[in-house]
């Protein structure tokens, strides 16, 4: 028997199959995929196509192959319940983003659209597309069997298939075999994977029909028409059907379901008067083709073995609603194609392709469910029309118009399950939604687990919103250039086979990191900035509400173009790619001294290993012994929760301390401050600093802020503290720490102080807002100076008494011109302060550290005063930036 070998074996050629083939193409992977049918999709199947699916043919540029094959201009814009196509109209919503109130949902969501794409109008797209990139397609090509020769380390997989139009049988061996032969799966089948199955809702027909409806559907807009005809006696099909669009507006199936479903197939003849009917006038119609298929409710618990994946329908089956089916086909085979590239090229460890199943499996289930509950969602409305209680079901119908507490309820549960369908026709949540959790996630920094957050809490299925959470999809946003060109979306700078890092202003570090990684690890990982004058402009300011970071921070994703972390420090690059990548390797040291004299470089030698059990009683006796002290003598110690305090604000700042940090035996891994509920930054040197100073708050504004403490025995979150920066009426902030005073200035600038609510402090401390003094010399005055610190005369304090609000310190610094006649001779240019030493803290001072910027202004009489009047030296930067010592 004759064999050809591949690397690469698809098995189906249908949306999950071809696509993968594209995919892999994309990546200058070739193989063989082969269907048992004898071309692309005969009948329309599936035909929406959401804008998940869409992006991920848009990373390859097929988006607008597909968008020449699609309907659209309006055609998915209702779903409508009727007697018939022709006949009165029961009811209509708007579908697939047409919603006015929802519109902006799905502009917010994507750059993509979603598509009516007909099955037979897409497979051809997505096949021609692999084979101008190197896969062999071959069509009348039936799997009969597979095996799994894992003798050696490449674990080869032998398929024997049959040529269907020369009944020759052959064998293709290969390393990767996929499996995407849809819902009877035979490669399913052969590897026994097990299937989670609940009854279905029985067998549908679809009867392809050509009938020229245009003269209908003026007033009929929409894509899907659900007929129902109460107290229809048709004996076979049941009251309700559905007719669907497949080709503007001349080509539509009609979906049928039988009364009796275990009855034989229909007739000719029925199939031909069953949609005269649903038709409703005598528009000619002409039955193409008929197809029977199941409802089912089905999803396998496993995806892979080995180099053997399925995908599709083989590992997830439901009934057509909310349009998930090729859709989350096509997002099967994104997933995986890029961890086979970096795989098969050495890139990665055989390990990242586990991450395949441990991703998409749990997405398969949430669709399958989803699916079979929007079917049943529909039962409310049936039950309503009366559909479902025959005999009386005309008499049910009739009552929607009775002026009657019956008639009533009965139109209010119409509008109820009209209403309820809202999440089949406008389920963004489970169309975009999906999150990853695995190894190729790295979310070991992150506080909390993921969960949804703003509307999708509510209502994951109807709401997505948008999140850099690792694991979650890469919120889309429009960029520019600052002179712009055409808006670019971060989903176009991201994905194409690559990983991507995403920063701001403050971040060449990251970019220099990225750029490191890549080289050392021989993996294309792209660096771009976005922010004001950056190499993106984020014109509208969505990025910087939805990156997650601060604006020096990261977010790297990953080539499928879910986000892999976010971080403010810039090591984690290297580690989250490392442990996407590489493999754990284990060298096993075996001391030359032991091997036998005669053994040299070059030799072969055997080493025989056995048990000794023994040996391993007692080392395992020592070992729960050691447990027991261990945990006799430190169980019951364990990390203290911090407690964050405020010691003082001013109009644009705030001091915070909190206790020295209580570890028991623990190993600290950080300590970070969060405000209002994003991470600042890290604490540096923790073990040693109780207090930190922010600047550049906005005044009269409320902030909150909280510490994350990370230890090797797990995190412990402080209690959030609220603070209020003050009012510029309110001098309660002002701490003033006096140099060299003439001892009556020095007692009536501490009545002023008390008159004002103001605090005197003994010694230069964090909190210090201003330093008063007529001299500048001494200790107090150097450390003042190196702090950053304003040094100005009394008379500050008596002004801003005298005024009642907090006054700039311009005019009042130490060196300033004092107030006088405005005479030419008295504008003299202020000399600089003399230049003051570093002052080293001895050993025992309190340890703090003021968060403001590096290159903040210094004080004496070149201090920059803020525009707010205070004196203090305000940081623009955001909270990561502002942290002198912060790790970046």
């Amino acid at each position: 028997m004759k064999h050809l070998d591949t690397e690469f074996l698809i098995v189906g050629c249908g949306p999950a199959g071809a696509s993968l083939a594209c995919f892999l193409g994309s990546y200058g992977l070739t193989g063989i995929a082969i269907s048992a049918d004898s071309g692309t999709a005969d009948t329309p199947r599936a035909h929406i196509t959401n804008m998940a699916a869409m992006e991920c043919l848009r990373d390859i540029g097929l988006d607008r192959d597909v968008d020449r094959v699609a309907s659209r201009h309006g055609c998915m814009e209702h779903t409508r319940w009727c007697q018939s196509m022709a006949g009165a109209e029961l009811a209509r919503v708007y579908s697939w983003g047409h919603d006015p109130q929802r519109m902006g949902d799905y502009e917010r969501a994507s750059p993509c659209k979603p598509a009516d794409v007909p099955q037979t109008l897409l497979e051809p797209v997505l096949v021609q597309y692999a084979v101008h990139n190197g896969f062999r397609i071959r069509f009348d090509t039936k799997l009969l069997s597979l095996t799994v020769d894992d003798d050696d380390d490449n674990d080869i997989i032998t398929a024997t298939v049959r040529d269907e139009l020369s009944h020759t049988e052959y064998k293709i061996r290969t390393r990767y075999l996929f499996g995407a032969d849809g819902a009877r799966s035979l490669v399913v089948r052969e590897l026994g994977f097990p299937l989670r199955r609940k009854p279905g809702q029985g067998p549908a027909y679809n009867v392809l029909v050509k009938a020229d409806m245009s003269h209908l559907i003026g007033s009929r807009m929409g894509n899907l028409h659900w007929v129902i005809r109460p107290g229809d006696d048709d004996a076979v099909f049941t009251p309700m059907a559905i007719v669907r669009m497949v080709r503007l507006w001349d080509e539509w199936l009609f979906i049928l379901f039988a009364r009796d479903n275990d009855a034989p197939a229909p007739s000719a003849e029925q199939y031909r008067d069953r949609v005269r009917k649903l038709i409703g006038d005598d528009t000619p119609a002409e039955i193409v083709g008929t197809s029977k298929w199941q409802i089912n409710d089905v999803v396998a618990e496993t995806y892979s073995k080995g180099n053997v994946f399925c995908l599709g329908d083989a590992v997830h089956r439901h009934p057509p609603m909310n349009g998930l089916g090729s859709n989350t086909c096509i997002q099967d085979a994104y997933n995986l194609a890029w961890k086979l590239a970096l795989v098969h090229r050495g890139k990665a460890d055989r390990s990242l392709l586990d991450t395949y199943q441990v991703e998409r499996q749990p997405v398969g289930s949430a669709v399958v469910a989803r699916a079979n509950r929007a079917f049943q969602d529909h039962f409310t409305l049936w039950d309503a029309l009366g559909t479902n209680t025959s005999p009386d079901s005309k008499r049910a119908f009739e009552e929607l118009t009775e002026v009657s507490p019956a008639g009533q309820k009965r139109r209010q549960d119409f509008r109820r399950g009209v209403e309820q369908t809202t999440a089949e026709f406008h389920g963004l949540g489970i169309e975009m939604g999906q999150h990853y959790r695995s190894k190729a996630v790295y979310d070991a920094d992150e506080p909390e687990p993921w969960k949804p957050t703003g509307r999708a809490a509510e209502d994951p299925v109807l709401y997505y919103e948008p999140s850099t959470y690792p694991g979650s999809r890469l919120p889309h946003v429009w960029l520019n250039k600052a002179c712009p060109t055409q808006p670019v979306s971060t989903i176009d700078v991201a994905g194409h086979g690559r990983f991507v890092l995403l920063t701001g202003i403050g971040g060449e570090a990251w970019k220099e990191a990225a750029r490191r990684v890549s080289a050392s690890l021989e993996v294309k990982i792209d660096a771009y900035s976005i922010g004001f004058r950056q190499d993106w402009e984020d014109v509208y300011f969505d990025w910087e509400r939805l990156r997650g970071v601060s604006e020096s921070g990261a977010v790297l994703v990953r080539p499928d173009r879910p986000v892999m972390l976010i971080s403010l420090t810039v090591g984690k690059v290297d580690a989250g790619v490392t442990v996407l990548l590489t493999p754990d390797k284990r060298l096993i040291e075996f001391p030359s001294i032991l091997l036998p004299p005669n053994i040299s470089s070059g030799s072969i030698v055997d080493i025989t290993v056995s048990q000794n059990t023994s040996k391993e009683s007692a080392e395992e006796d020592k070992f729960r012994a050691l447990q027991d002290r261990i945990y006799n003598s430190f169980g019951a110690s364990e990390p203290a929760t911090p407690a964050l305090r405020c010691r003082n604000a001013t109009q644009t700042s705030v001091v915070l301390e909190w206790d020295p940090v209580q570890l028991a035996t623990a190993d600290l891994i950080s300590l970070s401050l969060y405000r209002n509920g994003q991470k600042a930054g890290n604490i540096p040197r923790p073990l040693a600093m109780h207090s930190t100073k922010i600047s550049g708050l906005a005044v009269d504004t409320g902030y909150t802020f909280h510490l994350v403490l990370r230890t090797s025995a797990g995190t412990r979150i402080s209690e959030k503290v609220s603070v209020r920066t003050h009012k510029m009426t309110d001098l309660s902030g002002i701490t003033i720490t006096t140099g060299i005073l003439p001892a009556a200035a020095r007692e009536k600038l501490a009545l002023a102080v008390d008159r004002i609510g103001a605090k005197m402090a003994d010694s230069v401390r964090i909190d210090t807002t201003h330093f008063v003094t007529t001299e500048g010399r001494g200790p107090a005055w150097e450390k003042a100076v190196e702090s950053n610190i304003p040094v100005v005369r009394p008379e500050w304090v008596a002004a801003c008494e005298t005024n009642g609000r907090i006054l700039g310190v311009t005019k009042f610094y130490l060196d300033a011109m004092r107030a006088g006649p405005p005479t030419e001779e008295h504008v003299v240019p202020p000399a600089p302060p003399p230049k003051a030493p570093p002052v080293v803290p001895p050993k025992d001072e309190e340890h703090e550290v003021a968060l403001r910027p590096k290159d903040g202004a210094t004080n004496g009489t070149t201090t920059t005063t803020t525009g707010s009047g205070t004196g203090e030296t305000a940081s623009k930067l955001p909270d990561a930036a502002s942290f002198q010592e912060v790790e970046l």
